[in-house]
C-alpha cells in the first residue's frame, strides 16, 4: 500500500540539514561562528563545566545518539539531560556551556518506523493482541492533526509530541502546544523552528549516518569518536 500523503512542512525543515554543505559566503560565516561556540563550550568541558543535552528526536537514531553524548558526559565528567516526547524548552539552547545535539530524518521514512514501532511493535510484540492492530492508514488518520480524537489528545496533553505523523520536526522544535491549544502549525512555527536548529551545535542527519565528514562534525562536537556505525542499528534506533 502507498504510503499516505503527509503534510510537507518537516520536509522543508529537514531541507535545513541536507542544504548545510552550501560554498556562499555566508555559509561560511556560518560555519566561523560554530566553531567559536563550539569551541568556547569546549573549553568549559575541559574546565570540568557545562555538560551536552540531547533533543531525542523520536525514531531519527535517538537511542543511538544518546549513548554517544552519554558516553561524551561520562568520559568529560559532566552532566547530561535529554528531552523526548515535549516539544523542546529553548532554555536548553540558551545555556552558553552545554553542547547541544538534535537529529533529524526523511519525514516520511520516520512516520514508517514510528507506526512499527510504536504501533505494531506495541500490539503485537508488547500486548501479543493482534486484534488490536490498525492499517498504515487508519492508524495515520487517527493521529492527524484533524482527527477529532487527536485534537482532543493534544488539547489534554500539552506539549506532548511522542507519537507525531505530521510536521514532527517544526512542532518538537517551535515548542508547539505548550498551552494546550493545539493550534495549527504555520508560517510562524516554522520560522520558530528553523531559529531553534540552527542554534544547535551538531545536527546529526539520520540519511548521512555512514558519511565521513558528517560523522566528524559529530566527533567534535562531542570531543571523541562516536561509534554510530556500529550502535546504529534496526530502523534508525531511537
Amino acid at each position: 500500500m502507498a504510503a499516505p500523503r503527509l503534510a510537507a512542512t518537516s520536509f522543508m525543515l529537514a531541507g535545513l540539514a541536507f542544504a548545510g554543505s552550501g560554498a556562499a559566503p555566508a555559509a561560511g560565516r556560518r560555519e566561523a561562528a560554530w566553531g567559536a561556540r563550539l569551541a568556547r563550550k569546549q573549553r568549559c568541558l575541559a574546565a570540568g563545566a557545562g555538560g551536552f543535552y540531547l533533543y531525542h528526536a523520536r525514531k531519527a537514531a535517538g537511542t543511538t545518539l544518546r549513548a554517544a553524548l552519554q558516553e561524551a558526559a561520562r568520559r568529560h565528567r559532566v552532566a547530561y539531560w535529554e528531552t523526548e516526547g515535549l516539544s523542546i524548552d529553548p532554555m536548553f539552547l540558551g545555556l552558553r556551556s552545554i553542547i547541544t545535539v538534535v537529529s533529524v530524518r526523511d519525514p516520511v521514512r520516520r512516520v514508517l518506523s514510528m507506526y512499527w514501532y510504536e504501533h505494531v511493535g506495541w500490539h503485537d510484540g508488547i500486548l501479543h493482541d493482534p486484534a488490536g492492530l490498525r492499517t498504515l492508514r487508519a492508524w495515520v488518520d487517527e493521529w492527524k492533526d484533524d482527527s477529532p480524537w487527536k485534537r482532543d489528545f493534544a488539547r489534554r496533553n500539552p506539549g506532548n509530541v511522542y507519537v507525531e505523523v505530521q510536521n514532527y520536526f517544526t512542532k518538537a522544535l517551535a515548542g508547539w502546544n505548550a498551552a494546550g491549544a493545539a493550534a495549527a502549525v504555520d508560517a510562524a512555527a516554522l520560522a520558530r523552528a528553523r531559529a531553534a536548529l540552527e542554534r544547535f551545535d551538531a545536527i546529526f542527519v539520520v540519511e548521512r549516518a555512514t558519511w565521513p565528514n558528517h560523522t566528524a562534525l559529530l566527533r567534535r562536537a562531542l570531543g571523541h569518536d562516536a561509534p554510530l556505525r556500529a550502535t546504529l542499528r534496526g530502523d534508525a534506533a531511537g
